[in-house]
């Protein structure tokens, strides 16, 4: 099963990449229609809760609270799964990206060479690293 964990979320690496290189040439997307979860999906895999802190701050403005509170704290129904992603981001931003260079039609174009080993090395100590902070998770309960 790690295989397709792994698979999964180096499909969203690429998916992601591919929109930012989209982005870098001026293409806009409207993400809101778009559903690139891979990394989403694999954590609820993994067995964490869902992240609810959208709702939380949505719900706790939508009801007038005193601005005073802060809805997070003591709130023993919060789950926030930024911790777990951070790890993620800064993995995946430690890779070295790779470039080709080369002519065509008389115009210098570069090209992202993708170490798929490296960058399937890299997700799958983040596996590892979010099943160990599972376990942590669920022995503080």
């Amino acid at each position: 099963m790690e295989e397709h964990l792994i698979e999964i979320l180096y499909t969203g690496y690429r998916i992601n990449f591919l929109l930012e290189e989209l982005e870098e040439k001026g293409i806009q997307i409207d993400f809101n229609k778009l559903d690139t979860s891979n990394w989403d999906v694999v954590v609820d895999i993994v067995g964490f809760p869902k992240d609810n802190s959208a709702e939380i701050l949505t719900d706790y403005y939508k009801n007038g609270q005193d601005e005073t509170d802060d809805p997070f704290v003591d709130n023993l129904d919060l789950f926030c799964r930024d911790w777990l992603f951070n790890d993620y981001f800064d993995r995946v931003e430690s890779l070295k990206k790779e470039q080709d260079i080369y002519f065509k039609d008389d115009l210098l174009k570069t090209k992202v060479r993708h170490n798929e080993v490296e960058i399937k090395k890299v997700l799958s100590q983040h596996l590892d690293w979010l099943k160990k902070e599972f376990i942590k998770y669920n022995n503080e309960d």
